[in-house]
């Protein structure tokens, strides 16, 4: 929930879009050629697992990025 507000007052103060690609703040990340917008990503249907999923499949892990980048999406976003 605090990533999703500070993203918002991101957008808010126009520093970022909703509309802007995934890969424009974070190029490394896998979206198998998919165009993910934050706007997808603060609505859960950007096919990328949920945080609980992944805290879950990671309890053990302590950073976010060797959770979040070597997974892939599991839909296609929008779906």
């Amino acid at each position: 929930q605090f990533t999703a507000v500070a993203i918002l007052r991101l957008a808010e103060q126009e520093k970022l879009s909703l509309d802007d690609d995934l890969t424009r703040w974070l190029p490394d990340f896998p979206t198998q050629g998919h165009k993910i917008k934050l706007r997808q990503l603060l609505a859960n249907t950007s096919g990328v697992p949920g945080h609980a999923a992944l805290a879950a499949r990671h309890a053990c892990s302590s950073s976010a990025s060797r959770v979040l980048l070597p997974r892939t999406a599991r839909n296609d976003p929008g779906g």
